[in-house]
């Protein structure tokens, strides 16, 4: 079997939780219901640094440290007016793991993502 040379490994796990949020200040008559707490099924994507391809984090124990996180601090709570943007950028400044870039969507279709 041949060997590819390897430039960059990145791991991805993911995670949901569920949680309220408005957006109080929305400027947009359209979609004004946003002005309102309403709820979300967050969908939240993150990829990691790997160093190596005998994977020096585990995919079930690295999603495991992330859904503890989310469950800790999003799960079932009124998040106010943070956005998918917001939340990611918690994620990835909380140093939980070795990320290259967090996701959040709302209800797995718009969303977010944060690159370091």
């Amino acid at each position: 079997m041949r060997r590819m040379k390897l430039a960059k490994i990145q791991l991805i796990i993911q995670a949901r939780f569920e949680a309220t949020h408005s957006w109080p200040n929305c400027p947009l008559e359209e979609v004004n219901f946003l002005r309102y707490p309403h709820r979300h099924e967050f969908w939240v994507k993150a990829r990691l640094h790997a160093n190596h391809n005998d994977r020096d984090i585990e995919f079930l124990v690295a999603k495991r440290t992330l859904k503890e996180y989310l469950d800790l601090f999003f799960h079932h709570r009124d998040l106010d007016s943070m956005s998918c943007e917001m939340i990611a950028e918690q994620i990835v400044n909380s140093n939980l793991l070795p990320f290259i870039s967090v996701a959040v969507y709302e209800d797995g279709e718009n969303g977010a993502e944060i690159f370091i």
